[in-house]
């Protein structure tokens, strides 16, 4: 992706994954539904969430794969320090991408299949919201207590042993928690995460819907 509005710590999560190596309670319903979010032919994957119960960030992206080419529309928003809001929009057809800052830009740029700057994803090379292994992160070794109720699985985290994940190096963490939510076929339909750093609480949370019923991406109408 050209941008990626920032979303705190989640974002560094998501687009640096975590390889399961060792067994934890969860497990098999972590992995099933890992493989089958990177099943889905198509969905919509949304997050909100801030600090201190602020909504500063939004992500939300729809897509579907038209044969082994993935296409998506995009679309981030963040607060800005002033109170104003910055917008990105990206669409991406799989021959050409579109994109947009607002309320900067007055019209979409773009870049054509085979030119510089342009690129796609695919079933073999997925964008990390299509790619179960990478959106459905777990840091196993930091694990200390797994809480179930019905098809819901908290799992809570010692943030000393968190450091011994790249992503959460030099990050004052005092407190770490992921929460997902399944259906019954075990497809994950949401998931949270709270954490503290430095005193200040962040709160995240994603969901997932329209899963294997979206049929057509297209580009909106903004002016």
């Amino acid at each position: 992706m050209k941008k990626i509005i920032a979303a705190g710590l989640l974002s560094v999560m998501l687009l640096s994954g975590c390889a399961q190596t060792v067994d934890y309670d969860g497990k098999e319903e972590i992995e099933k539904a890992r493989e089958l979010h990177t099943g889905l032919e198509s969905a919509s994957v949304s997050l909100t969430g801030g600090q201190n119960g602020g909504e500063d960030v939004t992500q939300e992206i729809t897509y579907r794969f038209a044969g082994e080419v993935m296409q998506y529309l995009y679309h981030g928003t963040q607060k800005q320090t002033d109170g104003t809001v910055k917008e990105y929009y990206e669409f991406n057809n799989g021959t050409e991408i579109d994109f947009i800052d607002l309320p900067e830009d007055t019209e979409w740029d773009y870049y054509a299949k085979g030119s510089e700057g342009f690129y796609s994803y695919s079933k073999s090379s997925r964008h990390y919201f299509a790619d179960g292994a990478q959106l459905f992160s777990v840091y196993e070794g930091a694990i200390v207590e797994t809480k179930r109720d019905g098809n819901t699985l908290t799992f809570i985290y010692d943030p000393r042993a968190l450091v011994q994940y790249e992503s959460f190096r030099g990050i004052n963490i005092t407190d770490f928690t992921m929460m997902y939510q399944f259906n019954d076929e075990g497809y994950c339909t949401a998931f949270s995460n709270s954490y503290t750093v430095d005193g200040d609480v962040y709160d995240y949370n994603v969901t997932i819907a329209d899963m294997n019923s979206v049929d057509e991406i297209k580009r909106p109408e903004l002016f």
